[in-house]
Parts: C-alpha cells; sequence; structure tokens
C-alpha cells in the first residue's frame, strides 16, 4: 500500500513538473516581454520577437491573453499568434480562430492590425475590417513611428488586393460588389476576383 501511494505522490511530482511547470515558465517569460514595453520608448515593443519564437508551446498562454483587459497583452497575443503560425502552418485552424475573437476590437490599432494579419494569411474576413479602420483618425501606438490608423489600413489593402481605391467609400463599394468572387493566389500573397 505504501507503495501505491508514494508511486501516486511521484507520479503526481512527475505530472507537475512535465506540465504545469513548463506553462508557468513560459507564461512568465511572456509577462517579462510584456512588462518591459514602454510607451515612450517605441522600439521596445521589437522585443515582441521573443513570445514568438517560444514556439506552439505559447499558443494557450497567447489565447487566453488575446481576450485581455489589457491592451499591451491583448497586442502581444495579436502579433505573436501570427508569428508561431508562419513556422507551424498546421496550426493555422487554431491560431485563425483566436485571431477573428478581436476582429471588433475597441482599440482601432489592435483591430487594424487583425484585420491585417487575418488577410496576411488569406482570410478574406480581414478585408471588411481593415475596411472599417479607415474611418479612423486615431493614431498607431506599439511601434515606431506613429502614423494614423486609416493610412495603415489604406496602405495593407492595396498590398493585399488589386485595388487601388483611396477612400472609405470606394472600398465599401469595392468589397460589396466583389466579397463573393475573391479568391487568395498564395504565390502572389494577394486577393485577386475571379
Amino acid at each position: 500500500m505504501r507503495l501505491i501511494i508514494i508511486l501516486i505522490i511521484v507520479g503526481g511530482i512527475i505530472w507537475w513538473w512535465a506540465y504545469k511547470r513548463p506553462k508557468e515558465a513560459i507564461k512568465s517569460q511572456i509577462n517579462s516581454v510584456i512588462a518591459g514595453f514602454d510607451f515612450n520608448n517605441p522600439q521596445s515593443f521589437y522585443s515582441v520577437s521573443e513570445i514568438s519564437e517560444i514556439g506552439k508551446e505559447a499558443i494557450p498562454i497567447l489565447q487566453e491573453m488575446i481576450n485581455s483587459d489589457s491592451i499591451s497583452e491583448r497586442w502581444a497575443a495579436i502579433i505573436s499568434l501570427p508569428g508561431i503560425l508562419r513556422d507551424n502552418e498546421d496550426l493555422k485552424d487554431t491560431i485563425i480562430p483566436s485571431l477573428k475573437q478581436r476582429i471588433d476590437d475597441e482599440d482601432d490599432t489592435l483591430k487594424m492590425l487583425v484585420g491585417a494579419q487575418l488577410v496576411s494569411f488569406g482570410e478574406k474576413e480581414g478585408i471588411p475590417v481593415l475596411i472599417s479602420c479607415l474611418g479612423s483618425e486615431e493614431i498607431t501606438h506599439f511601434g515606431a513611428p506613429p502614423e494614423l490608423v486609416k493610412e495603415r489600413s489604406l496602405l495593407y489593402l492595396q498590398n493585399y488586393t488589386d485595388f487601388d481605391g483611396k477612400t472609405i467609400q470606394e472600398w465599401q463599394q469595392f468589397w460589396e460588389n466583389n466579397k463573393n468572387q475573391f479568391s487568395w493566389n498564395e504565390n502572389k500573397e494577394i486577393f485577386e476576383v475571379e
């Protein structure tokens, strides 16, 4: 009986070490990176790449952070999850739905980044998100140089489609006329109208 109890205790310790401890260590590492963000020093945000370098073990933590009240945690998740996906295409069905949770983020910079991340993976749901950001007068945060969200959104839209519209009205009309004919050209990394 003692042997069984000892085996159960040892098994529990091994389980904790193998599963719980690494998750806590990864979470601590991610939190350390986020704690280093400084809005007065835009270069401090470049350290976010350290989170993507953790790899797929960071995904569950980032999936929690993407719904955080903290704008820094949401931003880190929105930037890091696609970085992990680029090295692990088999995780698309796990990561893309997490990003789609933030399509209506209340922060225009984050909303725009979600739209850009989605279109970069051939998800056309990102296009209307970017179009909606064309009406934003907010200035981007997290990085340098700061620019208007609407200007960055326009750049993404023009980069990922073959349309050169300038106004929100032109883009809305373009989307309404063509949303059912969009197809993703993997080689060119662009949406084309069939």
